[in-house]
């Protein structure tokens, strides 16, 4: 839950660490467990002294305190023992932190934690450069040359955090920032909000871990909440974010986007083997899904120099002169007018046939993909290669009108009519039913003799739940389900009395 207005420190006020006073400036964002400020400090270096801006996370876990008059952090009368465990927490996790941005040039560096206000703080790197997610925004979709480079440090820095058994949980192109070096930009993942470390015996060093969700970015399995060390949640969020790169467009809900789209979205963009190892890494399915960032990084095609991930990335054109711009887009306009003026005389049936293509091609992008951030904001994006492309078909358009004016007249051969009308392919049967399998009877939705839709299947003996699933029912229990063609989407076990045992997400 995001802090109220009341809760938030106002412009002006002062923290003080006892090695340096930051002062907040506007805040940045919060969640459950803290507030994150952009304040400014005063730096010295030698006998030069400059002011710059650093991000400071508050710990404010909304649910355990409240804002004194003074600016102090209060617990809630009856919670002051979780406030405390809570606040040990959360300067636990900015120490590991610290570490991690020490070891990793790629992750957010943090530079001091300290008490004050009767609450703790730390205080990080503020990178005021532009996010992936802008950088997208603003250029349209990348090649995937370009994906590769900018996303491969992010996955070698994801890959340390998991030989440290930390799950970001929140990896998204807005998470990615991009920090200027001169001419050339270090990616670096930030917001570790909801990451969650674990023990080597399994369980969570911290509470947190459940707090919220990005549709588009997140697997299925985060919805429920994640209870486990699992390297795969992130895995998902990087191909996603990698298919954003690729597409300009936010991947579908993970409980409704389909491979087969995804296939079709991307079309040539990669190649067969690199294509299914980017579907891999988004099945519903963890078990199905790629089981490491290494093995993604080798699907994938991406290699990165290793070590603590330091890969600078060059950004294209961006140095291009404005005139230079402005010269592309008059080339573009005119080139455009004389195809669409030569073109225009070729027919209604060739206008016909460009129409469907474009709808067929704009339907299958569509069906994977939604929000197209840079049609929203009107973005032309004119590269060489696009140029080429028109004075290509501006040539080939000439070159036609030219041999039909010049060529004998002759009469078109009378067509043989034939019918228009196209068998309609058959819908999926679905009806409503029972199945018998043995250990178990299906009562619900069939389709094509496979569980479909909403149902129950009822165990007669000991069996697997689902073939995805490690939970075993007893003779009696029941499971309440969805499926969709016979693939679970989600389901609760009951036992016999119809007391709940276990709800199943695959």
């Amino acid at each position: 839950m995001a802090a109220s207005v009341e809760n938030i420190l106002p412009e002006g006020h002062i923290l003080s660490s006892g090695v340096g006073a930051y002062r907040i400036e506007k805040k940045l964002g919060s969640g459950g467990f803290g507030i994150t400020y952009l304040t400014v400090s005063e730096v010295k270096v030698g006998n030069v002294t400059a002011d710059m801006h650093f991000a400071v996370k508050e710990h404010f876990p909304s649910a355990y305190c409240r804002r004194g008059a003074d600016g102090s952090v209060v617990p809630l009368e009856g919670h002051a023992d979780d406030f405390r465990r809570s606040a040990t927490d959360f300067e636990a996790e900015a120490r590991r932190l610290q570490k991690y941005g020490t070891d990793c040039d790629n992750i957010v560096k943090v530079n001091e934690v300290f008490e004050a206000n009767g609450t703790v703080y730390y205080v990080m790197q503020y990178i005021s450069g532009e996010s992936l997610d802008d950088y997208v925004r603003s250029r349209g979709t990348l090649t995937p040359a370009e994906a590769k480079n900018i996303l491969g440090p992010v996955l070698d820095a994801v890959t340390y955090l998991h030989s440290h058994r930390v799950n970001h949980l929140d990896i998204k192109p807005e998470n990615i920032m991009l920090q200027k070096k001169g001419d050339a930009v270090t990616p670096v993942l930030i917001d570790f909000g909801l990451s969650v470390h674990f023990r080597k015996s399994g369980g969570k060093t911290s509470p947190k871990g459940v707090m919220g969700v990005t549709d588009g970015f997140a697997p299925l399995e985060q919805y429920a909440g994640i209870q486990e060390f699992n390297p795969t949640t992130d895995v998902y969020a990087l191909a996603a974010t990698f298919l954003y790169c690729l597409t300009g467009r936010i991947p579908a809900k993970a409980s409704e986007l389909r491979l087969q789209d995804v296939r079709k979205a991307v079309g040539d963009k990669l190649g067969e083997e690199e294509l299914e190892g980017l579907c891999r890494a988004l099945c519903k399915s963890s078990d199905d899904r790629t089981q490491s960032v290494a093995r993604l990084k080798a699907d994938l095609g991406i290699v990165t120099s290793g070590g603590n991930g330091t890969v600078e990335i060059r950004m294209g054109d961006d140095s291009r002169p404005n005139w230079l711009r402005w010269v592309l887009i008059g080339v573009l306009v005119v080139g455009a007018a004389v195809i669409w003026f030569v073109a225009g005389n070729r027919g209604d049936d060739s206008r016909q046939e460009k129409g469907d293509a474009v709808s067929e091609k704009t339907e299958i992008a569509d069906s994977a993909v939604v929000e197209s951030p840079a049609e929203v904001a009107g973005q032309i994006v004119v590269t060489q290669e696009y140029i080429d492309s028109l004075a290509h078909a501006k040539a080939d358009s000439i070159r036609r009108a030219e041999a039909a004016s010049t060529a004998p007249a002759t009469q078109s051969p009378q067509s043989t009519p034939t019918s228009s009308t196209t068998p309609t392919p058959a819908k999926p049967n679905v009806t409503s039913g029972t199945l018998t399998f043995g250990y178990a009877t299906w009562s619900g939705g069939i389709r094509d003799g496979k569980p479909h839709g909403a149902g129950r299947l009822t165990f007669h003996s000991s069996h697997a739940v689902d073939r995805h699933s490690s939970v075993q029912a007893s003779p009696g229990d029941y499971f309440n389900a969805t499926y969709e063609n016979g693939q679970l989407i989600s389901g609760k076990l009951y036992d016999s009395a119809g007391n709940l045992l276990k709800t199943i997400i695959p």
